[in-house]
């Protein structure tokens, strides 16, 4: 079985608000799994 993976994610450069999302998918293109997350604080040590 082959499955592919598609994720994202974006931070708010002012508030630090950030986001993250994806769907797992078989190899028709159905879907099979998603997700998506929603943090208050994004810490970034760059």
């Amino acid at each position: 079985m082959c499955v592919f993976l598609n994720t994202d994610g974006a931070v708010h450069s002012v508030s630090g608000f950030s986001a993250a999302g994806g769907v797992i998918r078989n190899s028709e293109g159905k879907w099979i799994l998603g997700y998506n997350c929603f943090e208050e604080m994004f810490i970034s040590s760059c």
